[in-house]
C-alpha cells in the first residue's frame, strides 16, 4: 500500500448518511458507478485480493488464448504460480528469477561499445564538384581499385564484403604488405624498403621471390603471425646472410655519405677564410 496523502487528524464518524459521487444533497452526481460493495466487517488480505482480481480473472479467461496480451498473459501465470503451482513449481520458477537477475547484473558490468550496422537501403553517393557538397556530380557506387583483382560474385558490397576481399587468395597486397613489415621490425629494413608505400612511387622489393614466399606461407597458413616469426627468425641461413649483406652495405654506405658532408663542410670554411676582412 502506497500513501500519496495523510492529512487526517481526527475521527471521520459522522451523522451524514452514506452518499455516492457528492458531498451535499443538492451537488447532482454525474457520472456511472461500475460496482460498490459494504461490508458488515474488516476483509482479510485474501478476501480483498479475491474480490479485486476476480473480475480481471473472468474477463482474462473468457479471452481466448491467442488474443490475450502480454500484461494479461503474465497476471494469469503469475497468479497460477501463487495460489495454484506445486512445491517444486514455485522452486523452479524462484530458481529461474534468479538466474535471470544474475545475467541481468553480468550485463550491466560489461562495457557498452557503440557498433555500426549497414544501412538496409544504401545512401547514393556522387561526386562533389571541386568538394561543394551542394555541387552533385555523377553518382558512384562500392568497388575495390581498378588496379587490383576484383571482388569476388557473392561478396556483399559493404564493409563485411571489402574485409573478405582485402584476405581472399587472389589478392597479392595484404599478404606483403604484413610481412614486409615484420622483416621490417627484425632487421631494421624491409624487403620493400618504402614499407608505407608499396604504389608506383615506392620502391621495387630487392628480393621479390623471398617477398612472394613468405607472403604464401604466411597466407596459406592462416594469417597465423606467430608462425611467420618462427619462420623468419629461425629460416634457412641464406634468409638470415640477405639481412645481414644488405646491413653491411648500409654500414659501408652511410661513412662516405658522413665523409662527403665533412670534406664539403671543409671546403666551405676554406672558402670562408680565404675572404679578406
Amino acid at each position: 500500500l502506497e500513501v500519496r496523502r495523510d492529512a487526517l487528524t481526527d475521527s471521520f464518524a459522522t451523522d451524514e448518511p452514506l452518499r455516492f459521487g457528492r458531498r451535499q444533497a443538492s451537488a447532482s452526481f454525474q457520472g456511472r458507478i461500475d460496482d460498490a460493495r459494504i461490508y458488515n466487517r474488516a476483509l482479510s488480505g485474501g478476501e480483498v485480493e479475491s474480490l479485486a482480481s476476480g473480475q480481471f480473472l473472468r474477463g482474462a479467461l473468457a479471452t481466448p488464448t491467442g488474443k490475450r496480451d502480454k500484461v494479461v498473459t503474465q497476471k494469469l501465470r503469475k497468479r497460477f504460480i501463487d495460489h495454484h503451482a506445486s512445491a517444486r513449481q514455485r522452486e523452479a520458477v524462484a530458481e529461474l528469477a534468479r538466474l535471470k537477475r544474475e545475467v541481468a547484473d553480468y550485463q550491466a558490468m560489461l562495457p557498452v561499445m557503440m557498433v555500426m550496422a549497414e544501412e538496409k537501403k544504401p545512401r547514393t553517393s556522387f561526386i562533389l564538384d571541386r568538394g561543394e557538397y551542394n555541387k552533385r556530380g555523377r553518382p558512384v557506387t562500392s568497388g575495390v581499385p581498378a588496379s587490383l583483382p576484383s571482388m569476388r560474385d557473392g561478396l556483399p558490397a559493404n564493409r563485411l564484403g571489402l574485409a573478405q576481399w582485402l584476405v581472399a587468395p587472389e589478392n597479392p597486397l595484404t599478404a606483403r604488405v604484413i610481412v614486409n613489415r615484420f622483416w621490417s621490425q627484425f632487421f631494421g629494413r624491409g624487403i620493400v624498403v618504402t614499407s608505407d608505400d608499396f604504389g608506383s612511387q615506392g620502391d621495387w622489393p630487392e628480393h621479390p621471390e623471398l617477398l612472394d614466399w613468405l607472403a604464401c606461407e604466411f597466407r596459406d597458413n592462416g594469417w597465423d603471425v606467430k608462425e611467420l616469426v618462427k619462420l623468419i627468425v629461425s629460416s634457412a641461413p641464406a634468409i638470415r646472410r640477405t639481412a645481414c649483406s644488405r646491413a653491411a652495405h648500409d654500414f659501408a654506405w652511410r661513412p662516405r655519405r658522413f665523409a662527403t658532408t665533412r670534406c664539403s663542410l671543409a671546403v666551405c670554411w676554406r672558402k670562408r677564410s680565404a675572404v679578406p676582412a
